[in-house]
């Protein structure tokens, strides 16, 4: 597995990513973030997939148990991704998966200073209504860090 030797990244600063959030994804960031123990500044930017390719809404989906698992991923090292300063998200929806990976940022990222999402621009009603339940979801989410921005565009 590429992602089980990556020490390499040990003195990475900044990292950009282009991704989809999957489950295997978000654990696959997750993990990433977890070897990648300097890491001041992370931007993601989601790929939008086909319609056709998000119609089995249960697929993909992230459970308490890979929650889990990511809050075991983060923790195995004794790591809480101790220097994450900025996490800058681009063309949110506002599926579970989304939420899932900020909601573990948030919980793990002590210093955190500053959450950027961007919501994807021309929103289905439905899509709207997510973005709206995941507004008011991350602002009751605890937090590692006390002096964190969330900030939505």
């Amino acid at each position: 597995m590429i992602l089980g030797s990556l020490s390499q990244f040990h003195n990475l600063k900044y990292l950009e990513l282009e991704s989809w959030v999957s489950r295997h994804c978000v654990l696959a960031i997750m993990h990433l973030l977890n070897v990648s123990h300097q890491v001041e500044i992370v931007f993601l930017q989601i790929m939008l997939i086909s319609r056709s390719l998000t119609l089995d809404k249960d697929k993909g989906l992230l459970t308490s148990a890979n929650m889990e698992e990511c809050s075991k991923l983060v923790l195995s090292n004794g790591c809480m991704f101790l220097h994450l300063k900025v996490f800058e998200i681009d063309h949110v929806i506002g599926r579970v998966n989304e939420s899932v990976l900020l909601q573990m940022v948030l919980n793990y990222a002590v210093v955190l200073k500053k959450m950027l999402i961007t919501f994807k621009h021309y929103a289905q009603p439905n899509e709207e209504e997510g973005q709206k339940i995941m507004r008011k979801m991350l602002l009751k989410v605890p937090r590692a860090s006390s002096n964190v921005a969330i900030l939505f565009s």
